[in-house]
């Protein structure tokens, strides 16, 4: 998920990439810690199954994204939306 969010900002010069990828990520997440699924279409209510369970959102990986990703830039933001994703899925 924040693979492809920082390939599309790839334009965007130096390891500021990973800000802007981190960026899109964290403007899908609610001040309730919650991940919006909209306009995805393979996680969602009734999206695709793999061998007969429904895929669900991926929040560990999203959570230790924003923790990684406001380690390596030093945005306390992401740290601090990584731990609301972590309380509302714990």
């Amino acid at each position: 998920m924040l693979v492809l969010a920082t390939g599309a900002c790839a334009a965007v010069p130096d390891d500021r990439a990973l800000h802007c990828g981190t960026a899109w990520l964290a403007s899908r997440i609610d001040g309730g810690g919650t991940i919006s699924t909209a306009g995805n279409t393979r996680v969602f209510d009734g999206g695709e199954s793999f061998l007969g369970t429904p895929k669900a959102m991926a929040w560990a990986d999203a959570v230790r994204a924003l923790f990684d990703a406001g380690r390596a830039t030093r945005d306390p933001t992401f740290t601090t939306i990584g731990s609301r994703v972590w309380a509302r899925h714990r």
